[in-house]
């Protein structure tokens, strides 16, 4: 049984604000960041699952740990 999101409330309703305000002229970029472990991917998997309508493509990636500059 999955476990319910709790709390990120905040941070849900801006990526779903962003998602509703999608006019069909463009894609929509949502930057989640922070420390290892803090529950970003958790995050997103719950904002995920609750968009209406669903998303048909989403892109996801990772910077390297010990790369000269993040998102290089």
């Amino acid at each position: 049984m999955p476990v319910p999101m709790v709390g990120r409330e905040v941070e849900r309703k801006e990526i779903a604000r962003a998602w509703s305000e999608l006019d069909g002229s463009g894609p929509r970029t949502v930057v989640v960041t922070g420390d290892a472990g803090i529950g970003k991917s958790r995050l997103v998997s719950a904002v995920l699952a609750d968009l209406a309508p669903e998303a048909a493509t989403v892109l996801s990636g990772a910077a390297r740990l010990h790369s000269p500059a993040p998102y290089d």
